[in-house]
């Protein structure tokens, strides 16, 4: 199913630019790696520098609100 969507993100995709998914949705293979977006999991990893982990947090939260 999600075949076509991975095709297009590797065919259409301007770089740069990504989907937004919510968690559920498979983030795929390496070749579309950086190309899906999707607020943190459980258990995904923290930045230990508090700059990086509060832009992480920060972006994690555009993503929720997008």
């Amino acid at each position: 199913m999600a075949l076509p969507v991975y095709e297009q993100l590797l065919n259409n995709t301007p770089e740069g630019s990504y989907l937004v998914s919510d968690m559920a949705f498979p983030w795929g293979t390496s070749h579309v790696s950086g190309k899906i977006k999707a607020p943190l999991k459980q258990g995904n990893h923290l930045y230990s520098n508090l700059l990086l982990r509060s832009e992480q947090l920060a972006f994690d939260q555009q993503l929720l609100s997008y």
